[in-house]
């Protein structure tokens, strides 16, 4: 392990739960990621489904630590959910809720390689097994008619049978809205915006990547490293939740959008790394002891970015 948590290779991935493929060259709704690493030019490359691009992730990250290298590796999509959901849901006592949720998704969760997926279904699923009578999860397509899915969004905290009330937002997404940020509720699964379904086609992919490597090889931060600490493997990966909109659109950089903002996020997370302030980035803000156990333990954290 590295006594300082920095990073000299950088791959940023831009996610979807479209159910359908993308264009070969991306287009302005697919699927982005940007790579920066020593001696090369910076790149953005697009995938037509999320098979091939988490295929493309694993083989890089395998490739960059292998030349030594400590990687930071960004994924935009939510990595938890409201503290108490894994509990509503039936988590065993001496079971780790970020674990469970991950490994639940991961079985629960189908999505082949022409992008086809399931994650309408099992948000029902999720909602009818935690037995509230609205909720949590919310939003779909009138096409898909699910008892336990509803199309509009109910009212929150969601009361169920067995944890507290579930609250509409983790702390980092209360944390960045009273910042002026707008990012989005990871119950909410349709409509424009939402995170939600990335969330749910993300986790299972998540956690295939975090068997495919040695333990103290890839970690999932905050939830394998700590909140705020330097743990950082030497070489190896550190996979964290970011958020693109926190960097203003550069048209600059790309004229789709999406590859603007993973290259953006490559140039700002260098920067940071150069600079040490990636350090500060995991840094908690004014959180009290019950927000940052369950940041750490089942929520998750947006990695800032410093300057922004």
């Amino acid at each position: 392990m590295s006594d300082r948590w920095t990073a000299d290779a950088f791959v940023m991935v831009d996610w979807s739960a479209a159910s359908r493929q993308g264009p070969s060259d991306g287009g302005t709704n697919g699927l982005w990621a940007a790579i920066g690493e020593p001696g090369a030019e910076d790149r953005v490359l697009p995938f037509r489904t999320r098979t091939e691009a988490a295929r493309w992730m694993e083989e890089e990250l395998r490739r960059l630590t292998h030349d030594g290298r400590r990687v930071l590796c960004g994924i935009d999509a939510a990595f938890g959910y409201p503290s108490g959901t894994a509990a509503a849901l039936g988590l065993p006592a001496a079971e780790d809720p970020w674990t469970w949720m991950r490994t639940l998704l991961a079985d629960l969760i189908t999505d082949d390689e022409r992008n086809v997926n399931n994650r309408y279904a099992v948000a029902d699923e999720l909602n009818e097994r935690m037995g509230a009578e609205e909720g949590p999860f919310w939003g779909r397509p009138e096409t898909q008619p699910l008892p336990h899915l509803h199309p509009t969004k109910p009212t929150y905290p969601v009361t169920t049978p067995h944890a507290w009330p579930l609250a509409e937002l983790r702390h980092t997404e209360r944390h960045w809205r009273d910042r002026g940020h707008h990012p989005k509720s990871v119950w909410q699964v349709a409509y424009n915006g939402s995170v939600g379904g990335q969330t749910l086609v993300a986790l299972p992919v998540i956690h295939r990547l975090r068997q495919a490597f040695a333990e103290e090889e890839l970690l999932v931060w905050p939830f394998d490293t700590g909140y705020n600490t330097g743990r950082f493997p030497s070489p190896g990966v550190v996979v964290a939740e970011v958020y693109p909109s926190l960097l203003p659109h550069d048209p600059a950089l790309h004229p789709v959008r999406d590859a603007a903002q993973v290259l953006a996020l490559v140039r700002a997370y260098r920067r940071m790394a150069t600079d040490g302030s990636l350090l500060t980035a995991i840094g908690p803000p004014d959180l009290n002891v019950t927000a940052i156990t369950a940041t750490v333990r089942e929520e998750g954290w947006i990695l800032p970015v410093i300057g922004a």
